[in-house]
């Protein structure tokens, strides 16, 4: 925060590489359009011709491979937008909960399976309007709140859990084969 001024500000973090209209770059611009001065946009995972086309108003980052630099950058964040038209898999979004960080995300991928009442919003359309009334509307989520949403998607524990749902599948096989 500190470093680039930001100590006053709403942080509204995205993190994607590359970044797309898929992955939502147009809706983080159209918001930085319509934002009062209070919020900054923060997009991590830029590249060169990228930065060099961002609207004044919005921090650019390149990629960033430091764990506890993207760790910081996380932690740093008021929110975390994820406005992506194709995701299977959120993984940022899991690193912002992992993090602390509540997350606002679209309704039309998988990411609001890792959303709860308790940690973020889901915007229902993927309009910059739904992104901005979810921003003005959202509630304050605890630190604790966002840590234990992150807790369920570790990554031991759900490979247990794929593998004890693999075996019973095998034995429901094998039992219908008798």
């Amino acid at each position: 925060r500190e470093q680039h001024d930001l100590t006053e500000k709403i942080i509204l973090l995205g993190v994607a590489n590359p970044w797309s209209a898929k992955k939502g770059i147009d809706i983080f611009v159209g918001l930085s359009k319509v934002l009062e001065p209070m919020y900054k946009i923060v997009l991590v995972g830029l590249s060169n011709e990228q930065l060099k086309q961002l609207p004044e108003n919005i921090l650019g980052l390149p990629s960033i491979n430091n764990q506890k630099e993207l760790v910081e950058i996380y932690s740093d964040a008021d929110y975390f937008l994820n406005p992506s038209l194709e995701e299977t898999m959120g993984l940022v979004t899991i690193e912002a909960l992992a993090c602390g960080t509540p997350v606002i995300v679209s309704n039309s991928t998988a990411v609001p399976e890792f959303v709860n009442e308790k940690c973020g919003e889901i915007v229902k359309g993927n309009e910059i309007k739904d992104y901005y009334n979810a921003l003005i509307s959202a509630k304050k989520y605890s630190l604790q709140s966002c840590l234990e949403q992150a807790r369920n998607y570790d990554s031991v524990i759900k490979n247990r859990e794929y593998i004890a749902l693999y075996n019973e599948i095998i034995k429901a096989s094998k039992r219908e084969q008798t």
